[in-house]
């Protein structure tokens, strides 16, 4: 007895066990399975492709719609990809599939939030020794960014600040730089800066050699640049360009008066950055005057020397010659003409001088010889100068030669240079 109890015992346990692993119906395990949900493959990032994947049981009798969802939202698209906007920024996207024959209905699990990813740009002179900045563009706020600058392609050690100094190694190489974006929720997501020309290994700042003044030339002095590059010119008035100045040379109009001058040159060559460079700025562009003399070169009469039209607010000093020879102590913008230069020339050099501007100096024309005037006054109550030595008596209009009989006992109250003179004042020769 106790045998049979035990094989019921057994059979009994037997069939509880098939009852709990074997569904109603008699269907096996294998045949009931959850459905596979769709997944979402690509960045959730705006302006990238989002695709919708198809689950690997979804019938392949049945085409599904697809509606796409950010936070649950539908974005009434009906495709199976998306590419997010902006104002999907900062939600997480679903797709549904669906079928209208089976109403099969599936969404795949929610993405990362999307992210707004700026596109870098990099400012800059693509020159060895410049130094270039990266600006990363537009992120999600709150995206912590880091950099890495690359050559052709390849990261270039250490150079993970948002500016870096391109050194010879970077010489007719090709930089770009990579910016990444990190922030809780959201996806890590790199851009990269077109890549530049090739960088130029060498370009000097430009100089400008002559006087700023109207009429004068300037020079340009370029410097040395890397071989094969072609160097353009342009002249600049207080930063404006000046019209028709592309040579390597100018001759300063009166239209730059008061004005700065600089020189930007440009070089070019194919498959180079090209590289612009400015020079310093020259002092204000200076009107320089014609210097002259008014005034007859007449002993005993004075001389005016002329400055000419200068730049408003020029102060001048004078230095004046006679026969091309400096006369000491002659600063004034007047000068006394002393009988002892009779037949000598003289010219005076006037010098311009004003905050801000270069100083220069025109001299004047020679005048004409210096003569002694017919008439003068006495140089004292009995004596006549040694180059007017003929007396004259205003009360007899006689006058009196130097050695006839009562010339030492003439009071003059006039003296003449030559008996012409006299005569022309009309006086008459003392007889002895």
């Amino acid at each position: 007895m106790p045998s049979k109890t035990r094989l019921l015992r057994a059979v009994l346990l037997f069939l509880l066990t098939f009852a709990l692993v074997t569904p109603l119906g008699g269907a096996s395990a294998e045949e009931v399975t959850d459905p596979v949900a769709p997944t979402v493959t690509g960045t959730p990032v705006v302006g990238q492709v989002l695709t919708a994947v198809t689950p690997s049981d979804w019938p392949t009798s049945e085409t599904p719609t697809y509606v796409w969802a950010a936070d649950g939202t539908p974005l009434g698209t009906d495709a199976a990809t998306l590419v997010p906007t902006p104002g999907e920024q900062g939600k997480q996207i679903t797709v549904t599939l669906s079928s209208t024959p089976s109403g099969e209905t599936r969404t795949s699990a929610p993405t990362a939030k999307v992210l707004l990813a700026g596109q870098p740009t990099v400012a800059g002179t693509y020159l060895v020794g410049s130094t270039l900045t990266a600006s990363p563009g537009t992120w999600t706020a709150g995206t912590n960014l880091t950099y890495q600058w690359l050559d052709n392609g390849q990261a270039i050690p250490n150079a993970v600040g948002s500016t870096f100094r391109l050194t010879s190694s970077q010489g007719r190489r090709g930089i770009s730089v990579r910016v990444t974006g990190f922030l809780t929720d959201y996806p890590t997501f790199s851009t990269t800066s077109v890549k530049s020309a090739k960088v130029v290994t060498a370009a000097a700042k430009p100089r400008i050699s002559g006087a700023a003044a109207v009429g004068r030339t300037l020079t340009a002095r370029p410097g040395t640049w890397m071989s094969g590059v072609r160097i353009h010119y342009r002249w600049y008035a207080d930063g404006s360009p000046i019209s028709g100045a592309t040579r390597s040379t100018y001759k300063i109009s009166s239209g730059q008066v008061t004005r700065k001058i600089t020189l930007r040159t440009l070089g070019t060559r194919a498959g180079y950055a090209t590289v612009t460079r400015f020079s310093g700025a020259t002092p204000h562009v200076q009107r320089i005057g014609s210097a002259g003399i008014s005034g007859k070169p007449v002993a005993t009469r004075s001389l005016t020397a002329r400055t000419g039209s200068w730049v408003s607010g020029t102060t001048f000093t004078y230095a004046w010659y006679l026969n091309g020879k400096k006369i000491s102590g002659a600063t004034s913008s007047h000068i006394y003409v002393k009988p002892s230069w009779k037949g000598k020339k003289l010219k005076v050099r006037v010098t311009g001088r004003k905050s801000g501007y270069s100083t220069f100096s025109d001299m004047s024309s020679s005048s004409s010889a210096v003569t002694l005037p017919g008439r003068t006054d006495p140089v004292s109550s009995w004596n006549c100068p040694s180059w007017a030595p003929i007396k004259g008596n205003a009360s007899s209009m006689i006058y009196h030669m130097p050695g006839q009989r009562f010339y030492k006992a003439t009071k003059p109250e006039d003296c003449f240079s030559t008996q012409a003179a006299a005569r022309s004042y009309g006086y008459r020769k003392a007889k002895v």
